[in-house]
C-alpha cells in the first residue's frame, strides 16, 4: 500500500503541477509586465523632469541675457547723451527719450526677472537697477536744471553702473555654469 500511496501522491503532484504551471507562468508574466510598466513610467517621469529642468535653465538663460543686454544698452545710451551734451551744450529731447526708453525697457525686464532670479543674483540686479535709476535721474536733472555736471554722470556710468553690470554678468555666467570665476 505504501507504493500505491506513493504512486497516488506522485500522480496528484503531477496533476497539480500541470494545473498550476499555467497559473504560475501567468503570474510570472504579470510580474514582468508590471516591472516593465513601472520602468517605462519611471523613464517617462525622468524625461519630463529633465525637460522641465532644461526649460527652466533656458528661461533663466534668456532672462539673464536680456537683463544684461538691456543694462548695457541703458548705460551706453546714458554715456551717449553725455557725449552729445558736450557737443550741443544741452540734452536734446530725442536723447532724453532714448534714455527714458532704455530705462523703461530695462525696468520691465527687471520687473519680470525678479520672479525667476535666484536669491544670490536678485540683490545684484536690484543694486544695478538702483544705479541705472540714479543715472537716469542725473541725466533728467541735467536736461531740466543744468546740474549735475556731465562729468559726474559719465563717472557714474563708468563707475557704479559699469561695476554693477560687470558684477551681475559674472554672477549670472557662474550661475549658468559657463564661467569658473
Amino acid at each position: 500500500m505504501d507504493s500505491t500511496i506513493a504512486s497516488l501522491l506522485a500522480a496528484v503532484a503531477g496533476v497539480v503541477g500541470t494545473l498550476l504551471s499555467p497559473v504560475l507562468a501567468q503570474r510570472s508574466m504579470a510580474r514582468t509586465a508590471l516591472a516593465t510598466a513601472e520602468a517605462e513610467q519611471q523613464a517617462r517621469r525622468e524625461e519630463r523632469e529633465e525637460s522641465a529642468r532644461i526649460a527652466s535653465l533656458e528661461e533663466k538663460r534668456q532672462a539673464y541675457a536680456t537683463l544684461n543686454s538691456l543694462a548695457r544698452v541703458a548705460r551706453n545710451v546714458m554715456k551717449d547723451s553725455v557725449r552729445y551734451y558736450h557737443e550741443r551744450g544741452e540734452v536734446a529731447a530725442e536723447d532724453l527719450e532714448l534714455v527714458t526708453n532704455a530705462r523703461l525697457a530695462y525696468q520691465e525686464c527687471y520687473d519680470n526677472a525678479q520672479m525667476i532670479l535666484p536669491d544670490h543674483i536678485l540683490p545684484l540686479a536690484s543694486r544695478l537697477n538702483g544705479s541705472l535709476a540714479k543715472g537716469f535721474h542725473l541725466i533728467k536733472s541735467l536736461a531740466t536744471q543744468g546740474t549735475p555736471t556731465p562729468e559726474e554722470i559719465r563717472d557714474h556710468c563708468e563707475g557704479p553702473i559699469l561695476q554693477m553690470v560687470t558684477e551681475m554678468r559674472t554672477a549670472m555666467r557662474k550661475d549658468l555654469g559657463v564661467s569658473s570665476s
